[in-house]
């Protein structure tokens, strides 16, 4: 029976608000599970499923786009932070300075191939240092690329994940507007036969 009372549409609101958070919560400890495991295959099945159940708000799909944008900023970040405290900690133990050796290759690109294309100069320009100064030198160069190496992979994953997450964005963009389109195209269609029925 018909009150006349509009729907509480506050607690619609809330509710939709609070499945929003929960989204966005497990979403991002399914990110966070994908980086301990090195494997992004589960973030993309979750967000698969999500759409394939109910499809997921676009702003919650943008929201996680910016957020995996904001990983790869900081791999970037870390990486050139490697670099640097590499060539300061190589200068202090040995006077050399890194940029000498540094070619205009991508910075991931050198710090992965520090070993086979750095490493070498290195060891000949210490050949008269003290053994403990060039087991210090591996050890930084050795650690420094192991560490590139990690940092590579999860800023390769985090970049594999933004672009289909973006790819998916713009298609439920798409289906968002179309149906919106044809809603109002209805609307003004009905509109139309009760205006021509007065």
């Amino acid at each position: 029976m018909a009150t006349g009372k509009l729907p509480n549409l506050d607690l619609f609101s809330s509710q939709l608000q609070r499945d929003y958070h929960a989204l966005r919560m497990e979403a991002t400890l399914i990110l966070e599970r994908c980086l301990s495991e090195e494997d992004g295959g589960l973030f993309e099945r979750f967000i698969e499923a999500q759409i394939a159940q109910e499809i997921p708000p676009v702003a919650l799909m943008r929201e996680l786009a910016d957020d995996l944008n904001q990983r790869i900023q900081s791999c970037r970040q870390r990486l050139f932070d490697l670099r640097e405290n590499m060539g300061r900690d190589l200068k202090k133990l040995t006077g050399i300075d890194l940029n000498s050796f540094y070619t205009a290759q991508d910075l991931e690109y050198w710090l992965l191939q520090l070993m086979a294309g750095c490493y070498p100069q290195v060891e000949s320009r210490i050949a008269n240092a003290p053994i403990e100064c060039k087991l210090e030198v591996f050890d930084l160069m050795t650690h420094t690329q192991e560490t590139a190496t990690a940092v590579v992979r999860q800023q390769t994953m985090f970049e594999h994940l933004y672009d289909a997450l973006m790819d998916w964005t713009l298609a439920l963009g798409a289906v968002s507007a179309r149906t919106a389109w044809q809603a109002a195209l209805h609307d003004h269609f009905v509109q139309n036969i009760w205006m021509n029925r007065l």
